[in-house]
């Protein structure tokens, strides 16, 4: 099954199982999450249960409770900006906060190699929105 999000831009052929993506009201995806099973983080953060490791060799940022893979949040790197294409959440991990420790830890990674962003994807661009302390890593800050 292919599933293309217009708003991302991001095309994805996979095994479907029960994923929701995570986007603005009204944009929902359901799929399984793509990808390995067993990673060595180049990069790990723990907030809680959660671990949020940077994937490089799959571009994205992985969220695991335990040895599951909960979400991740695909990108693509351009140079000294990280840009923010796709994000998904297990359904099963719905209203949890993945997604929000997912954000918060890629873009926390971010600034710590001093790097920019552009969020293509809407819960990104939504949740730094909401997080004006991450505004100032806005590759394209928007008008006021």
């Amino acid at each position: 099954m292919r599933t293309v999000d217009p708003k991302c831009g991001h095309e994805e052929r996979a095994r479907r199982t029960n994923v929701k993506q995570l986007a603005m009201p009204g944009s929902v995806v359901r799929g399984s999450i793509p990808g390995p099973s067993a990673l060595t983080p180049a990069v790990a953060e723990e907030t809680g249960d959660v671990r949020v490791s940077d994937v490089p060799e799959h571009s994205r940022f992985e969220a695991r409770i335990g040895a599951d893979l909960v979400g991740f949040s695909a990108y693509e790197r351009r140079g000294n900006v990280v840009v923010f294409t796709h994000t998904e959440v297990d359904d099963a991990h719905e209203g949890e906060g993945v997604g929000g420790e997912l954000a918060r830890a890629a873009l926390d990674d971010v600034r710590r190699r001093g790097l920019r962003v552009i969020a293509r994807c809407p819960f990104v661009a939504t949740w730094i929105q909401r997080h004006p302390d991450y505004a100032d890593l806005l590759a394209h800050r928007p008008a006021d």
